[in-house]
């Protein structure tokens, strides 16, 4: 029950300071989102900018290119929620609403944090499957690179 109790109390921390930045948030550009809820790993754009180094033969070439014409609209639907959770909580916060509220609002809002964790990390799971071994660690180098 401690533990619940410090969870909740965790999320809420991090609900209501990133609930603090959700107006500006929702105007920001999608690079400037990107910056504010940087993924911990992002290979996609490293990968597509690379094509031709990474050799990726036309099966690959044509996954990729399926998997980019729907993987970020998925992700952007997901942060567009997490987005518009992060306001209606700072509202609930604002207009004194019973902590229950809060909480489920805080619940819903880890959920969706972590459905995106999960997203990425499947991604990452997803181009590691299409690459060869050669090809991912190439991947992982030229990311490595543009990260440092």
């Amino acid at each position: 029950m401690k533990l619940k109790a410090t969870l909740i109390s965790a999320l809420a921390a991090t609900a209501l300071t990133l609930g603090a930045m959700a107006p500006a948030f929702a105007e920001l550009s999608p690079a400037d989102r990107a910056e504010l809820a940087k993924p911990i790993v992002a290979l996609m754009p490293v990968l597509m900018k690379n094509e031709a180094a990474l050799n990726l033969n036309a099966e690959q070439k044509a996954f990729f290119a399926d998997w980019m014409s729907k993987m970020p609209a998925r992700r952007e639907a997901v942060e567009r929620n997490i987005a518009e959770l992060r306001i209606e909580l700072r509202q609930v916060i604002l207009a004194g609403a019973e902590r229950e509220k809060r909480d489920q609002l805080i619940q819903k809002i880890g959920t969706e944090e972590a459905h995106i964790l999960t997203m990425r990390a499947l991604c990452v799971e997803s181009v590691r499957e299409h690459l060869t071994p050669e090809q991912f660690k190439q991947l992982v180098a030229l990311y490595e690179k543009k990260a440092s």
